[in-house]
């Protein structure tokens, strides 16, 4: 018995999110919304949660605007997360293939804001393209960013924030 539970273990292991943090450099990417382009050294000093996204997935229909109210929303009326870190949700678009879709996806799901990854250079870097939705947090509170958790699929809101409330 003890000999099948070890071998699960190890899988189990490895199919876990990254927690280990991995040093990531500054990026920009495209503003869907305003237009231009958002550098995220503008978000040093905080938490950042990435969540990647494409307008012909199901499940991101379902998550994105959940990671606006429950994470970016939620956030911003605690002022912050426990030790009173920013935090910013920032949907993120990687099908550059069709902007109408992408622009009546934004719409539809009343995103107040979304970036894209025009090159999709960030998504390959960060998710190795696991699939979407794929969510990434960074904390950006010390000069390198670090890549603190990755997961392809949505975990839940409770995941998410066990994670950013875990950054002092």
């Amino acid at each position: 018995m003890k000999i099948a539970f070890i071998p699960l273990l190890l899988l189990a292991a490895t199919l876990s999110s990254n927690l280990a943090a991995k040093p990531l450099d500054s990026f920009e990417l495209g503003d869907l919304v305003n237009g231009g382009t958002v550098n995220m050294q503008d978000y040093q000093g905080s938490i950042i949660l990435l969540d990647f996204f494409a307008h012909w997935c199901s499940p991101c229909r379902k998550s994105t605007p959940l990671i606006e109210s429950k994470i970016g929303e939620y956030y911003k009326t605690q002022n912050g997360n426990p030790a009173g870190i920013t935090v910013h949700a920032l949907p993120v678009n990687i099908d550059i293939s069709n902007p109408k879709r992408t622009e009546r996806f934004v719409k539809a799901l009343k995103l107040t804001h979304a970036l894209e990854d025009t090159s999709g250079e960030l998504y390959e870097t960060i998710a190795g393209n696991r699939g979407i939705p794929f969510f990434a947090v960074i904390d950006a509170t010390g000069d390198q960013f670090q890549l603190i958790y990755d997961h392809a699929g949505f975990e839940g809101i409770e995941k998410l924030r066990s994670v950013i409330d875990s950054v002092k």
